[in-house]
């Protein structure tokens, strides 16, 4: 499952570019990879958006893992499953 909301493929592929980007935000893989795995999903300009949003914490919560600290991470992943960029969502 790729977010909740979904039943794409679970695996996303990493650019260089984008790995770049996570970087300079101080976001860390462990916030993608939980973003993909429990994040509310909306599909916007041809492309997955994934985010932990209090849906999602619901969700994680149900596994035993508190998504809190990830809260508002957001990834943007292609349909063909690349991680575009990841960002943290302004409130």
């Amino acid at each position: 499952m790729f977010g909740n909301n979904t039943t794409h493929s679970t695996e996303i592929i990493y650019t260089n570019h984008a790995i770049q980007r996570i970087a300079q935000r101080h976001i860390s893989l462990e916030a993608v990879e939980l973003t993909r795995k429990y994040g509310t999903e909306t599909i916007d300009d041809g492309a997955r958006k994934v985010i932990i949003d209090l849906d999602a914490c619901s969700f994680a919560e149900e596994d035993g893992v508190n998504l809190f600290p990830f809260f508002f991470t957001t990834i943007v992943v292609s349909m063909d499953n690349v991680l575009k960029t990841a960002y943290l969502k302004n409130i």
